[in-house]
């Protein structure tokens, strides 16, 4: 007699000829024991001398498994079993957790006759309700019924049928709770069936029916209450020709009755293990590091605070922690973990205004919403029907003057996962909030060990000299990996890598390091050591990494996409094409590419080769392997397109490290990338969309709206005024507009003739805008063209005039269509100074915190 509880059968790691470690756990639950056997728990699964779980079953899986029997006191003769569904379900959630304690992520199939799947629809309620038990919920991926009553049973009163059977079998006439779960439509089998039917959107169903009487009793669960009518291929229905008893009890394999359940049952596994996860909206743009590492407290604390059950609250969990502490790879691991439980999981950088807002666009987009700013899409997640849930989020909202509360969807619906480096963002939380702090030694050794064993053969890995590397880098996450990636490189041995880390350490006290990113030191001084091997290798392909990695650190940190560079290079087909063309013929074409010139193109990195008349993506992709292969960039493949993305400590880093000289550079090379890229168009901006769609008066609504507001907010001086007044005059121009065009830019040239030197480059070029709408303006109306003077240009010298454009012109072009890759500040301003900063030798400080 088996003692109430959990069994375990059958063990692949004990039982199989090759020991191999169980990958699915099968739990069988029997029904009721109306004979009051003591071996009911066997006897319901045994013919004869086979037990068919473990003579049958184990031969036919194609992955290894451990089969366990629960045992419970189901006997409605014995007054002690008088107990409810629930205290049966509770006992075998409680079963479950301590079993499968070290392998509570490995998939669970369960395998129930009659009120056996009672208990269990019962258990998998309860474990959506308790987070404790909530990982069986989410392991479960199969469920399997044998004439199962979900409906109750064929007889208005099969409670008195079960209770003359108990009279046959013991004599004993006490009625039972157990027993009123067999009668058709009573209130609490309704109410169960109600409440689990959700359950079953995450696995799949088979109901095994009985076709043959039972001792006369006719069928006990007929086809209809066997049976739970789910679309699709959710659930497999499957009539065997047996009564209620033999439904489940094959004598020999070689049965028909046996070769249709086992097959059936080996089948639906195979499908159960491949259900791809059930939401409809996924928006997370990257997949978690195959080497992730620890953190599964804080995973599962995360994951019970986000689904329980808070109706009048929006649940809103906080992640704190320095940068490259992996608050994003938690996040990136709990979106996975939680995918099928939301029908949508929204993922939104907030590190800059125009990050946010190219997210939240993003989602109004999936969402079909009709507006896609960052308030459209707010209220639309605000008004999705609560049965839909959702999570939204917000990723490294460091900067501690937002308030990211502006980001947060009104009223009580969906949940939302913020990161940030600031403590005080935890008041944002109404469920919990983690500070992140580094990994314990343990987990530190394991992924230092898998990040040096993920691309390199090396052998020898001695737990001592990890000890010490892990020790030195002050367990942070990102410097391990670091380390790892350029020992797996064979730059050097872990044991000689503290005396390189120091090394790099104390050149990092050369760099004058703001105070908010000392702590980074550790990080910063592993980066070093990359940088410096990469200076170091003599080969093409190390110098245009470098090259890459220079270009990419003036621009935005994530999701870089990789076809701009592509377009960049037919732009310069383009360019060398008008050039010809216009050597050929004189046409002095107003268009676009008048303003893109070869300096423009002198400006695309070597590894683009600009020259060549055909586009080889080789020596671009072989410095993206490298580095990706040391850990400073990773590639991914977002909506059919390449992207690069660099971690935040990364990209800082490399700003640091540069001269004022080499920021300039890479940051003319930056801006003269985008403004070639002309045929690479996302909607950056939804106004230069509406102006290359022809909607050019909605266009002009929205510009003369920033107009107004900045005339009484800032001074005639300021350049953001400025810069929307140029901005309302070239719509205005390509409206036909063209006296309103000229008007304002004569207000603007007149302030900058007040501001700027006569030789000045901002100046000059707006003078020539001016000098072709009065052109444009005098061949309309007089077949005299207008003259306009010339002294300023004529007396800047053509070189620097030409610089001079070239740098204006990609600040034009990127303000009408800023790409969300661009750095938080905003360009157009940055652009501008540069321009200016090449006429007078030095570059201003711009505010990074700066509004458009």
């Amino acid at each position: 007699m088996l003692e109430k509880g959990l069994h375990v059968l059958f063990d692949s790691s004990r039982d199989s000829p090759d020991h191999d470690i169980p990958e699915i756990d099968i739990v069988a639950v029997h029904g009721l024991n109306f004979m009051n056997k003591p071996d009911h728990a066997q006897d319901t699964w045994k013919a004869g001398n086979s037990l068919w779980l473990t003579d049958f079953l184990p031969g036919k899986l194609e992955k290894p498994a451990r089969i366990m029997l629960f045992s419970y006191n189901s006997s409605p003769a014995i007054s002690a079993s008088a107990l409810k569904l629930d205290d049966h379900a509770k006992n075998l959630l409680q079963c479950l957790e301590l079993e499968r304690q070290k392998a509570s992520e490995r998939h669970l199939i369960f395998i129930c006759h009659s009120l056996g799947g009672l208990v269990v629809k019962e258990a998998l309620i309860e474990a959506n309700q308790n987070s404790r038990y909530r990982p069986i919920l989410e392991a479960t991926r199969l469920l399997v019924f044998f004439a199962t009553p979900h409906r109750g049973g064929n007889y208005a009163n099969i409670g008195d049928v079960v209770a003359k059977i108990v009279k046959f079998g013991s004599g004993n006439r006490r009625s039972n709770k157990l027993l009123d779960e067999l009668k058709r439509n009573s209130d609490s089998a309704t109410k169960r069936f109600a409440q689990s039917r959700h359950i079953y959107e995450r696995c799949l169903i088979v109901n095994f029916y009985e076709t043959i009487p039972y001792r006369g009793l006719g069928i006990i669960v007929d086809q209809d209450s066997a049976t739970l009518g789910l679309p699709g291929s959710c659930e497999e229905q499957v009539p065997v020709d047996a009564d209620h008893s033999s439904i489940c009890k094959f004598d020999s394999i070689d049965t028909a009755n046996c070769k249709l359940v086992l097959g059936t049952i080996v089948k639906q596994i195979g499908l159960a293990l491949d259900i791809k996860p059930g939401n409809k909206h996924w928006t997370v743009l990257r997949p978690a590091s195959p080497i992730f590492t620890g953190r599964q407290d804080i995973i599962q604390k995360i994951k019970s605070a986000l689904t329980s059950y808070r109706p009048n609250t929006q649940k809103r969990f906080v992640i704190t922690g320095m940068g490259g502490m992996g608050k994003s790879e938690v996040c990136l691991r709990v979106a996975d973990e939680l995918r099928e439980r939301f029908w949508g999981v929204f993922w939104v950088d907030v590190s800059s205004d125009s990050t946010a807002k190219a997210g939240f666009s993003a989602i109004a987009t999936m969402l079909e919403s009709k507006g896609t700013g960052i308030d459209d899409t707010r209220l639309a997640l605000s008004n999705i029907d609560p049965k839909h849930p959702w999570i939204l989020i917000l990723d490294n909202a460091d900067n501690p003057d937002i308030d990211y509360q502006q980001y947060f969807p009104s009223g009580t619906r969906g949940a939302v996962i913020i990161t940030s480096r600031n403590p005080k963002c935890s008041t944002y939380a109404t469920v919990g909030s983690e500070d992140l702090n580094g990994l314990n030694k343990e987990h530190c050794i394991s992924l230092l060990r898998q990040r040096i064993k993920s691309t390199s053969s090396l052998p020898e890995f001695d737990s001592g000299d990890a000890a010490r590397v892990v020790d030195i880098l002050g367990s942070h996450t990102l410097a391990i990996l670091q380390a790892g990636a350029y020992i797996a490189h064979k730059y050097c041995s872990l044991k000689e890598y503290p005396d390189i880390f120091k090394e790099k350490g104390e050149r990092l006290l050369n760099f004058d390091l703001p105070q908010d990113q000392s702590r980074y030191r550790n990080a910063y001084a592993t980066l070093e050591a990359s940088a410096e091997a990469l200076c170091n290798m003599q080969s093409e392909q190390a110098q245009d990494s470098l090259c890459l990695l220079q270009v990419l650190s003036a621009l935005h940190y994530e999701n870089m996409p990789l076809d701009v560079f592509q377009a960049a290079w037919n732009g310069a087909q383009e360019v060398r094409d008008e050039a010809e063309a216009e050597d050929e013929d004189g046409d002095d074409r107003v268009n676009y590419l008048k303003y893109l010139t070869d300096e423009h193109v002198s400006q695309l990195p070597d590894f683009l080769e600009p020259h060549s008349r055909t586009w080889d993506t080789y020596r671009m992709s072989k410095a993206i392997d490298l580095l990706e292969s040391l850990a400073l960039i990773r590639k991914s493949h977002i909506y059919k397109c390449d992207t690069v993305s660099m971690h935040p400590l990364v990209h800082s880093w490399i700003n640091l490290r540069q001269t004022q000289a080499e920021r300039e550079e890479y940051l003319d090379r930056g801006l003269c990338i985008f403004a070639l890229s002309r045929y690479y168009q996302p909607d950056w901006r939804p106004y230069r969309d509406r102006i290359e769609n022809g909607q050019l008066q909605e266009a002009i609504d929205l510009f003369e709206y920033v107009v107004q507001i900045r005339k009484t907010t800032l001074e005639e001086t300021h350049p953001n005024r400025l810069t929307s007044q140029h901005e309302l005059a070239r719509a205005y121009f390509e409206n036909g507009q063209i006296q309103e065009a000229i008007g304002l830019l004569e207000q603007v040239v007149e302030i900058e003739r007040t501001t700027l030197d006569e030789t000045n480059p901002s100046r000059i070029l707006l003078q020539e805008l001016l000098a072709e709408a009065r052109q444009n303006y005098a061949e309309m109306t007089d077949p005299q063209p207008a003259s306009t003077s010339s002294t300023a240009a004529e007396q800047f010298e053509p070189e620097k005039r030409r610089k001079a454009r070239y740098k204006l012109s990609s600040a034009k072009r990127l303000f009408t269509g800023k790409h969300p890759s661009m750095s938080s500040i905003s360009l157009i301003r940055w652009a501008k100074r540069v321009a200016m900063a090449s006429h007078k030798n030095e570059l201003e400080t711009v505010d990074e915190g700066a509004e458009d």
